[in-house]
């Protein structure tokens, strides 16, 4: 299994739904990427759990509290990817970080804080360019608990190495 505590080849926007009107929050940049947990799977196997990616973002992102209703990534052609999703299943969670940015531990347990909720889960095989949309069970963030731990479980997923 291949633990990922790092960014993604694709921009991430988190669209909420407050009580006077939905809107969307833009959390990170492709400046930098790589293709994990969607695009490649150098973990040497296909059947099973294969990735388990998780990614902190800072309380100080968000300005309340807020449902989480679906997630959006923006493919980053320029690093030069294919843009088909191997196959596989992904399950989205959301917790609270028990570790802060640039703090999560190598053992993913070790970073959520409570119980994890689970958002969504999808299968692969789709093309996410330009932009990948999981819509998912609603989940209600306040940042004045903590940073938002986002963790991806993929399984059964194609063994395609980064190269």
């Amino acid at each position: 299994m291949k633990k990922m505590i790092c960014g993604g080849v694709l921009a991430l926007r988190l669209a909420f739904a407050s009580s006077a009107n939905a809107a969307s929050i833009i959390v990170g940049e492709k400046d930098d990427g790589n293709c994990y947990p969607f695009l490649c799977n150098d973990s040497g196997t296909d059947s099973g759990q294969s990735i388990d990616y998780q990614q902190v973002f800072s309380a100080t992102a968000f300005p309340s509290s807020f449902n989480i209703t679906s997630l959006t990534y923006y493919f980053a052609n320029e690093f030069g990817l294919d843009s088909v999703m191997l196959t596989g299943t992904y399950n989205f969670y959301f917790s609270y970080a028990a570790n802060g940015v640039g703090s999560l531990s190598d053992t993913v347990s070790d970073n959520v804080a409570g119980t994890q909720s689970l958002f969504a889960s999808i299968g692969g095989g789709v093309d996410v360019d330009p932009t990948l949309t999981v819509t998912g069970t609603p989940f209600l963030y306040d940042p004045s608990l903590g940073d938002l731990l986002l963790e991806i479980v993929v399984t059964d997923q194609e063994n395609v190495p980064n190269s």
